[in-house]
């Protein structure tokens, strides 16, 4: 799924039925901008992670981009599906959504991994998305 605020309950719920019986990757968007994150609390009274969790998407197969709002709840909960982060930080500054915490929720057990967002910026370039990643982990 795009992420949640653009599916029905019935796609998500199919995706993940989907997911299961065909064993596929997984890849969305999870907590990327404080819109999403409030618009995901008022929609199912919890974080995008559990939110997704409870429609099967999140397992070792998946990885969700951005994740700047994820809880340490959150977090456990990647860590225990096995679910990890596509870290896009170029996006996350062009949006202003906010610094992912990489140190602190690596701390916790989850993968994380570089990503570009492709249109999410500036520059779809690893080596300029690298670059963005260490300036903005410094800001932490």
């Amino acid at each position: 799924p795009r992420f949640i605020p653009s599916c029905t309950d019935e796609a998500l719920e199919g995706l993940g039925r989907l997911a299961a019986k065909y064993d596929t990757h997984i890849q969305s968007h999870c907590s990327e901008s404080d819109w999403e994150h409030e618009y995901v609390i008022d929609r199912f009274n919890k974080h995008d992670a559990f939110a997704l969790n409870d429609f099967g998407l999140l397992q070792d197969k998946s990885i969700m981009a951005h994740c700047t709002f994820l809880a340490d709840d959150d977090a456990e909960l990647f860590a225990e599906t096995g679910t990890a982060i596509s870290h896009c930080p170029i996006s996350n500054v062009f949006f202003s959504n906010g610094v992912l915490p990489v140190a602190h929720l690596h701390s916790k057990g989850v993968d994380i991994g570089l990503g570009t967002d492709i249109s999410g910026g500036f520059s779809p370039s690893l080596f300029d998305n690298a670059r963005q990643a260490v300036i903005s982990s410094r800001m932490l």
